[in-house]
């Protein structure tokens, strides 16, 4: 089980990707309370986008239905 300030920093990634801004800018007031640091924070929110964009790659190639196998 992960606490709180991880769950905030996964909630965080998903906003992100989402593209809302709100939920981002609380997110983050949760995790940097809790002691992730900025640039811990930047480095989630890359890793998320990095994951994101190699499921869309993967999907407009057709290879998503390969994988979920």
């Amino acid at each position: 089980m992960t606490n709180k300030t991880d769950f905030e920093l996964f909630c965080l990634a998903v906003s992100a990707i989402n593209g809302c801004e709100v939920c981002v800018r609380s997110h983050e007031q949760v995790v940097t309370a809790g002691g992730i640091s900025e640039d811990q924070v930047h480095d989630a929110v890359r890793i998320a986008a990095t994951i994101q964009a190699a499921a869309v790659s993967l999907e407009m190639n057709g290879l998503g239905a390969i994988i979920s196998m």
